[in-house]
C-alpha cells in the first residue's frame, strides 16, 4: 500500500510540474513607412497633403501584444496609429468556426462574421471571415479582449468613416495579398511576411506533458518501485 502510495504521488507531482506554464508573450508592429501595411488616401501617401502640413505627417502603424492568461487563455491588444481622419472600424481576422461567444471582456461594439470588399470596405484585398470592431473615432485605437483561441499568423484591414486628403483612407497589412494565405509557421516576436497574430482555431486546453518529462517519468518508476520495495521490509 505504502508502495502505491509513493509511486502515485510521484506521478501526480511530476504530471503537474510538465503542465505549469510560463506566462507566454508576443509582441509585433508593422509600419506603412516600411512597407509592412499597405492601403490608401493620406494614411500611407503623404503627398496627398498639403505642403504645409506634410511635415506633421505620420505614417500608419500597428501593434500587436499578445499574451497567456493563467487559465491558459490569451489576452489580444491591438493599436492602430492613423494621420487625420478617425478609424471607423477595424477586422481582426480569425478561423471559420470563430463566434462572437469567443470574444470576451471587450468594451467595443463587435460582431464576426464574413467581410467582403465593397463599399463598406473599399479596397480591401479579398474576403475576410473575422471579427469587426466598430464605432471606432479616434486617430489611435486600442483594441483588447480575451480569448480561449490560441495565436496564429492572419491579417487585418481598417478603413476612415469620412474620405480625407486625396480619396478614401484605408490600410491593411501587406501580407493581407501574400499568396501564402494563413502562413502555419510558429508564432514569434515580429511579423511573418507583413501578417500579424489573430485568434486561430484551436482552442487553449489541458497541457500535455512534453516528451522529456514523459521520459523522466518512465526512467523514474522502476528505481522509486525498487526504494519503496526496500523501505517495506
Amino acid at each position: 500500500m505504502v508502495r502505491s502510495t509513493v509511486i502515485l504521488s510521484f506521478v501526480v507531482l511530476l504530471l503537474a510540474a510538465s503542465g505549469e506554464s510560463t506566462a507566454i508573450t508576443y509582441t509585433g508592429s508593422l509600419s506603412s513607412d516600411t512597407g509592412g501595411l499597405e492601403g490608401s488616401g493620406i494614411w500611407v501617401d503623404m503627398s496627398l497633403l498639403p505642403l504645409a502640413e506634410q511635415p506633421n505627417w505620420v505614417p500608419a502603424a500597428i501593434t500587436w501584444t499578445v499574451s497567456e492568461n493563467p487559465d491558459l487563455s490569451w489576452h489580444y491588444v491591438y493599436e492602430l496609429t492613423v494621420y487625420r481622419g478617425d478609424v471607423s472600424h477595424m477586422i481582426i481576422e480569425t478561423s471559420l468556426n470563430f463566434t462572437i461567444g469567443d470574444v470576451l471582456n471587450c468594451t467595443e461594439d463587435y460582431d464576426v462574421q464574413w467581410y467582403t470588399p465593397g463599399p463598406s470596405n473599399p479596397l480591401m484585398p479579398e474576403n475576410i471571415y473575422g471579427v469587426k470592431f466598430d464605432d471606432l473615432t479616434e486617430t489611435t485605437e486600442v483594441i483588447t479582449f480575451d480569448s480561449s483561441r490560441m495565436p496564429v499568423w492572419g491579417n487585418f484591414y481598417s478603413r476612415d468613416g469620412v474620405a480625407g486628403g486625396g480619396g478614401q483612407n484605408a490600410v491593411w497589412n501587406a501580407g493581407f495579398v501574400d499568396p501564402e494565405f494563413d502562413p502555419e509557421t510558429p508564432i514569434y516576436d515580429g511579423s511573418y511576411r507583413y501578417h500579424i497574430i489573430v485568434p486561430n482555431t484551436e482552442i487553449a486546453g489541458e497541457v500535455i506533458p512534453e516528451p522529456a518529462s514523459v521520459a523522466l517519468l518512465l526512467m523514474g518508476l522502476p528505481g522509486l518501485a525498487l526504494y519503496a520495495r526496500r523501505r517495506n521490509r
